[in-house]
């Protein structure tokens, strides 16, 4: 081989180390970006820990993007400007649907996928410890939060509400302009009544107070109230909440909600993206799992389970789990349930388009919003 040809095959070499995917992923950008909650939520937290992680394990970068409303979260993501979400089970089920703020023209179903399925959320209704509030109930007359663009907090709220016979007619109504934003006001004795995840860092902040901090229970047999809860809040479980702000050793768990955090993407991301970052998550739990009190949570068995979930996960993710040996036939078959689910809601929402044409609905407007609610519901179709 002459000293050129030999020049021109190192050359090669080169080039292909330099644009060569890190040995078992696949090619992949250097940088993604994550879009999650506001800093000092327990979201930002674990995402950031999550992110240390990947990198690590996957030579993935993360840009975590945090932000207050459930709409600026996908905002980024829709526009390509972000690669994954991550937010609740709740949040997705409104994306998902096209429900709440997300039902308008624009936006309507999402085809959401499960990137990653993290840990159990609990999340309680909750005020400040000398308020007087033992149950919801006591809410009557009273503030209580509501965020713009955040319809899974504000529709916790109606539930909870609804629990004890009470609706926001029944209080005075405080706008705040972000989920931190309404945790923080309540800290500060502007709001009596706001929802969080029980592990959050700001419900801490408000136990760590001189007023300190009251979980409000539901009670399991009340059938009747939870089916209220349920009316306005469909994807939760109620259970016992053991891990909240506040709680000292020997206190008993209470009663609260219980569904999970997930990493969310779009269905048309790459399937090579998916795997490859989903594949850093999964071996970098030794990296992570102390960066949070939550993060031990999000362990391999919590990447299968289905409690709460109710959106079909991403074909990169799947392949990885088929790699590990972990999907199961219970899982193809939730899979194939979800994504029949997601075509008739698709389909559903095109008929609705009629029904807004002949009813003459106008599309900004909460008859819009309710509207399609009770069409989802008609057909069996919220969950």
């Amino acid at each position: 081989m002459g000293s050129r040809a030999r020049w021109f095959f190192w050359l090669a070499i080169f080039s292909f180390l330099l644009v060569s995917p890190t040995p078992g992923y696949a090619e992949i950008p250097k940088l993604v970006v994550v879009s999650t909650h506001s800093v000092g939520s327990m979201a930002y937290v674990f995402t950031s820990g999550i992110a240390q992680g990947v990198e690590e394990k996957a030579g993935i970068k993360t840009r975590v993007l945090p932000s207050g409303t459930d709409m600026s979260k996908m905002l980024p993501a829709r526009n390509k400007e972000a690669q994954f979400v991550v937010f609740t089970g709740g949040s997705g089920w409104f994306v998902s649907r096209g429900a709440g703020t997300f039902a308008t023209p624009d936006w309507g179903p999402q085809r959401l996928r499960i990137a990653w399925r993290g840990g159990d959320l609990f999340v309680g209704g909750y005020t400040r410890g000398d308020s007087g509030v033992k149950r919801f109930a006591d809410l009557k007359g009273r503030r209580v939060a509501q965020v713009p663009g955040y319809p899974a907090a504000n529709n916790l709220i109606k539930g909870m509400l609804a629990y004890d016979n009470l609706s926001l007619d029944d209080v005075k109504v405080v706008t705040l302009a972000s989920h931190s934003a309404a945790a923080k006001a309540l800290t500060a004795g502007q709001v009596d009544m706001y929802v969080f995840g029980t592990t959050g860092s700001l419900p801490m902040e408000t136990a760590a107070s001189a007023h300190g901090i009251y979980w409000i229970p539901f009670d399991p047999s009340n059938k009747e109230g939870i089916k209220r809860l349920l009316t306005f809040a469909p994807w939760p479980g109620v259970g016992p909440v053991t891990r909240y702000a506040g709680k000292k050793e020997g206190d008993p768990p209470f009663i609260g909600l219980i569904y999970p955090y997930c990493y969310f993407c779009y269905e048309e991301l790459s399937d090579d993206l998916v795997y490859a970052y989903a594949k850093g998550i999964w071996e970098s739990y030794d990296i992570y799992k102390n960066k949070s009190a939550d993060l031990p949570y999000w362990d391999h068995k919590s990447v299968t389970s289905t409690i709460g979930g109710y959106y079909p996960y991403h074909e990169g993710i799947v392949k990885l789990l088929r790699e590990k040996g972990v999907w199961s036939s219970e899982l193809e078959q939730y899979q194939k349930e979800q994504l029949s689910r997601e075509a008739a809601r698709e389909a559903l929402w095109k008929k609705f388009q009629e029904t807004v044409k002949a009813k003459n609905l106008k599309t900004d407007s909460e008859e819009f919003k309710d509207a399609w609610w009770e069409m989802l519901k008609e057909a069996d179709l919220l969950l």
